[in-house]
């Protein structure tokens, strides 16, 4: 039959190339030159299910720049995030992000979004998350933090939590990676300031109601 030309040939899809990592660490420079990005699973006991938590981190400065938690999170997710970190920082006219495989990060939407804003993406080889140790730290650092101490009754009281967070760990939380400073402290030694208002552009609470509780902190 497909001598006679009666079977369709099925023609292999084109994948986009992707540039993979080169350096075990990021080789950052200035705040904002290198940012990584990955999910965390969050139980949400009050649900009796998980809910994702996308979070984005500046690699030099360990600045949490902007996260957004949601029971999913998709492709279209990934570039609303992007297009509120844009708005809220100073970011460089060229910088890197890094992320895993995932398929949220992985699609040709999120690709072709990273390469219109003059944006390097970099993928972590398989199984390798030393790759993308930054993000993999303040990850464990909110499971020990809020998610072994807390029990969320819904995704609202979730989200406010996390965003209260940021807030005292950007602003509050020492970090040996910066000199035992702040995220804060060290983006002011490097003339580069950051005030509330605008990380709130960049962080996912549906009710707002964190916006309001800036001197609520989690200690």
């Amino acid at each position: 039959m497909s001598e006679s030309g009666l079977l369709n040939k099925i023609k292999a899809k084109k994948k986009g190339k992707r540039t993979s990592v080169k350096e075990l660490l990021p080789p950052a420079e200035v705040p904002f030159d290198y940012l990584e990005f990955d999910i965390k699973y969050i139980y949400v006991a009050g649900e009796r299910r998980n809910a994702l938590l996308l979070t984005v981190i500046d690699v030099t400065s360990r600045w949490s720049v902007g996260q957004y938690l949601s029971w999913n999170v998709n492709k279209k997710d990934v570039i609303k995030l992007f297009d509120q970190i844009f708005e809220a920082y100073p970011l460089p006219s060229h910088f890197y992000v890094r992320n895993d495989n995932g398929p949220q990060f992985i699609a040709e939407e999120i690709q072709l979004y990273f390469q219109s804003k003059g944006i390097t993406q970099e993928f972590c080889k398989p199984a390798t998350p030393e790759q993308n140790a930054h993000i993999e730290s303040y990850h464990s650092i909110l499971e020990r933090v809020i998610c072994q101490r807390y029990e969320f009754k819904n995704l609202l009281e979730a989200q406010n939590t996390f965003n209260r967070f940021v807030k005292f760990y950007n602003f509050d939380s020492i970090h040996s990676g910066v000199d035992y400073q702040s995220p804060n402290e060290y983006l002011l030694e490097n003339n580069v300031s950051v005030d509330e208002k605008s990380i709130a552009l960049a962080m996912d609470c549906s009710s707002l109601n964190c916006l309001k509780q800036t001197d609520s902190k989690i200690n």
